[in-house]
């Protein structure tokens, strides 16, 4: 590991359990962590945690539940779910984990 990799710190924001996750990828990852890639690591594994939640609270509450009016609609945790994976897949992309966007240069 360098030196570099191996002093860098999760955000004190992140929870005991993601901070493990981080501190994981972080060794897996081939470069040192600058503050920018650190930040946009911490992201994708909190949106990670947050979309494991969200699809634990779909399976419990089913993904439509009836509005006050008793008509059927999507559950919160569908939208929860949609929000979660939509970040982590940006973050995914964004830290250059999408091989094929990466090896993809007629879109670059």
């Amino acid at each position: 590991m360098t030196e570099a990799r191996t002093n860098c710190r999760p955000p004190a924001w992140l929870a005991s359990g993601l901070r493990r996750e981080f501190r994981r990828i972080a060794g897996e990852l081939s470069q040192p962590l600058d503050p920018m890639t650190a930040t946009l690591l911490a992201q994708f594994v909190d949106a990670s945690a947050r979309a494991a939640d969200a699809a634990r609270r779909m399976k419990i509450e089913g993904i439509t539940t009836r509005s006050r009016y008793g008509r059927p609609r999507v559950s919160d945790a569908v939208h929860a779910h949609m929000g979660a994976t939509r970040d982590m897949l940006r973050c995914y992309r964004l830290l250059g984990f999408d091989r094929r966007r990466r090896f993809d240069t007629a879109t670059t």
